[in-house]
């Protein structure tokens, strides 16, 4: 084997053995995928590239430039995203696509559904792409209410199903497909937190009320949000919940509920609109001392206070447990998730190159968690004075010190 191809495939595997390790941080992301531009990222590009379709050395021959739009959502920090788009580009990069090949344009946009209609239409105009990486469910919701023609491959937390961007798992039958982190985990979640503070007395689970538009969702889920939104005509009131409806819109209420009974466990839910109600709600529930627990299931409005709000219950000694890893790693104590290996956006990535190799959204499986992992941050239990019982640290995947 020559020098040159002992390089390129040395990059290669370095490239892929980095990318897909299960990264723990967004920070470790970043200066793997610089180490690997370091490294040789060229050979890996270069390198190996005999894989591709007869489409592919077809388009390279013809001098063709395939375009990817990444659509970021603007409430994560500027690290976070730069972390997310070199994976992505880390990615394609790693399958044979240099700057000969494809164009990789990113853009920052709301992610509440509904915000981002405007700035995602002009990004789409901008670009022309081939294909769009939605890297939140919410702009894959606004791509679709736009009902462009360009295919979406999205990364995020939520059930595409209840929010119309497929038909089905299998079979999407739609021009969107991609990887979803949705799990359910309400009820280990419950048993999590009363197995690693066993001295909580009462469960609070945090739900996000601002209701979404009912045309962002299918079947029953838009019933419901038709009805909340003729109810609750005067818009998001925090405290107890108006009714199920209100909270079973955004949470597994069923889920919450038996998993607190069968611990014994008296819950409640708290309906919160904005970061002030948040605050109000953890002072209160810091009166409650060790006996005062809360969940708080991913959604929309906490994953853009994802890095305040864990700060907020430690500073309180609130105990709390999150329902996605990414929140641990911002300084929450507990967390219960889908296992990150590989990134979701990785995943979505993946996708968006068979998409520019010909496949068709329509009929590529959308993408679910290989597994359920469990996070225990030491560094918050050491700041809030608060430590997890040590069965539920050796039990934890991943740990944070």
């Amino acid at each position: 084997m020559a020098p040159d191809s002992r390089s390129s495939e040395h990059a290669t595997r370095l490239c892929r053995a980095m990318i897909g390790d299960g990264l723990r941080s967004v920070t470790a992301i970043a200066l793997v995928v610089t180490a690997a531009c370091l490294v040789g990222l060229t050979a890996c590009r270069d390198g190996g590239a005999g894989q591709g379709t007869e489409r592919d050395a077809e388009s390279q021959r013809q001098g063709s430039v395939a375009t990817v739009l990444v659509l970021l959502p603007d409430w994560l920090p500027a690290m976070e995203n730069d972390a997310n788009l070199a994976v992505v580009r880390a990615s394609f990069q790693a399958a044979g696509y240099g700057a000969d090949r494809l164009r990789i344009q990113a853009e920052v946009v709301p992610a509440m559904p509904g915000e981002g209609t405007a700035p995602i239409r002009a990004a789409v105009k901008r670009w022309s792409p081939d294909v769009v990486i939605a890297a939140t469910m919410g702009s894959a919701m606004d791509l679709q209410q736009l009902g462009l023609a360009v295919p979406v491959v999205f990364a995020g937390g939520a059930d595409p199903l209840d929010l119309c961007l497929v038909d089905s798992m299998q079979r999407p039958g739609r021009n969107a497909t991609g990887h979803t982190s949705s799990l359910p985990i309400e009820a280990k979640m419950v048993e999590l937190l009363v197995d690693a503070f066993p001295r909580v007395r009462r469960l609070t689970v945090l739900v996000d009320g601002n209701v979404m538009p009912s045309g962002y969702r299918c079947g029953p889920a838009a019933a419901q949000l038709a009805l909340a939104e003729r109810v609750h005509a005067a818009g998001c009131q925090p405290g107890p919940p108006r009714d199920r409806v209100e909270v079973e819109l955004t949470v597994d209420r069923a889920g919450l509920e038996g998993a607190a009974s069968g611990r014994g466990l008296p819950i409640e839910f708290e309906v919160i609109c904005q970061w002030e109600d948040v605050e109000a709600t953890v002072q209160r529930l810091a009166g409650l001392g060790d006996a005062a627990g809360v969940a708080v299931p991913e959604q929309f409005l906490f994953q853009k206070l994802a890095g305040r709000l864990p700060q907020l219950l430690n500073q309180h000694r609130v105990v709390a447990v999150f329902g996605s890893g990414r929140y641990a790693e911002a300084g929450a104590l507990l967390a219960v998730g889908a296992r990150r290996q590989p990134p979701g956006v990785q995943e979505a990535a993946e996708m968006a190159r068979l998409v520019i190799e010909g496949a068709r959204p329509a009929d590529m499986p959308v993408r679910t968690p290989r597994a359920v992992a469990v996070w225990v941050n030491l560094v918050a239990a050491r700041t809030s004075g608060r430590f997890p019982s040590a069965e539920v640290v050796r039990a934890a995947d991943v740990l944070i010190r």
